[in-house]
């Protein structure tokens, strides 16, 4: 197998969290809890803004709830979720490879090896770092720094592209201009 058509390196739980809004909104994944809760961040932290501060306050909780909907809640969540994995006896940083084979697309995370028939995936995309194959409503993860070179990286693009069915590929929109633009 050449070089190009494989990737080998290691994932860190949670490195990928930023993606998986991209991959819910792809796969129609629930956002309302997200939603539900920021609105609630938002109520709360209105009225206490609008305590500290009469005329600014609805500006004042709307700042208090997107800093701390976005950097104090979610970094604690992730760390929480870190914590508990860790507890659990799971290492944090998973050995991980991803294969272009002619019949599948080959993933081995941490001794669990999946083997992907082409038309399963329906859509591959990039984002946050990652190009991201959608696999019945889950993510399969190739972190772009894990590729030697931009041509190793384009030449896997095009690869797994050329073995994907039609209909993933027209909805591979990003990842066809990647594959196909000038070297």
């Amino acid at each position: 197998m050449s070089a190009a058509l494989e990737i080998k390196g290691t994932l860190t739980v949670g490195e990928a969290s930023a993606v998986l809004a991209d991959l819910k909104s792809r796969t129609g994944g629930a956002t309302w809890v997200h939603q539900l809760a920021l609105t609630a961040m938002v109520a709360i932290a209105a009225v206490l803004g609008w305590e500290i501060a009469r005329l600014f306050g609805a500006v004042i909780g709307v700042a208090l709830a997107d800093f701390t909907y976005n950097f104090l809640g979610a970094r604690l969540l992730r760390a929480d979720y870190r914590r508990r994995w860790k507890l659990a006896g799971q290492p944090l940083d998973l050995p991980m490879s991803l294969a272009i084979e002619d019949v599948a697309l080959v993933s081995q995370v941490a001794g669990v090896k999946r083997t992907i028939a082409w038309h399963a995936i329906s859509e591959l995309f990039r984002s946050h770092g990652y190009w991201v194959f959608i696999v019945q409503g889950e993510g399969i993860f190739a972190p772009q720094r894990l590729f030697d070179s931009a041509d190793a990286q384009k030449s896997f693009v095009a690869a797994a592209l050329s073995r994907m069915s039609a209909e993933a590929r027209a909805r591979s929109l990003s990842a066809v201009e990647f594959a196909t633009v000038a070297r």
